[in-house]
């Protein structure tokens, strides 16, 4: 199939807008996956899949990807799948964020936390509930491939956990 070139639409108003890192450069056909079968993480160890330069939000689903932060942020990951999901399934999750990652997957994530700590909180209240769940690490925007640790320090997330860098709205409501 084709690939649109370009950002998606906005379909769902602005608060679902975020503006990632230069990823005008980059090309799908540039990275690398070593497979279409994930092992039990979800994850196929490849260093180009990440939160920033190489992410796409999922068009149509009004599910933010995820937030693009300078240093070491820790998110929980809920789900991995290939192909495209038709709906939401975690819509009841306030700060859910997901995006098409360089491999081919579709990854959604909860919270964006500054140590492992609170991330692993957060997936043990997902496990309490009956929801599998496991820890990430991004860091500047990068999924760190499974069991690499991460070098930088952690990330400022405090009081910014919801909200996302807004592009240019130079369209002005009077």
């Amino acid at each position: 199939g084709q690939k649109p070139k370009g950002q998606p639409a906005d379909v769902s108003g602005s608060s679902n807008i975020e503006t990632q890192p230069d990823n005008s450069a980059k090309s799908d056909k540039t990275t690398r996956s070593s497979g279409d079968v994930a092992p039990a993480g979800g994850s196929t160890n490849s260093a180009s899949s990440n939160g920033g330069s190489g992410t796409k939000s999922i068009e149509g689903l009004n599910v933010p990807g995820p937030k693009y932060f300078k240093g070491v942020v820790y998110r929980v990951q809920v789900l991995a799948v290939k192909p495209k999901p038709r709906t939401n399934p975690f819509s009841s999750i306030n700060d859910i964020s997901a995006g098409k990652f360089p491999d081919g997957y579709y990854r959604f994530f909860a919270g964006d936390y500054n140590s492992k700590a609170q991330a692993q909180s957060r997936k043990n209240s997902f496990k309490a509930n009956g929801q599998d769940g496991f820890v990430q690490i991004f860091e500047d925007g990068i999924l760190l491939p499974f069991g690499q640790k991460p070098k930088g320090q952690p990330a400022d997330v405090s009081g910014s956990s919801n909200i996302e860098i807004q592009p240019d709205n130079s369209a002005k409501s009077d």
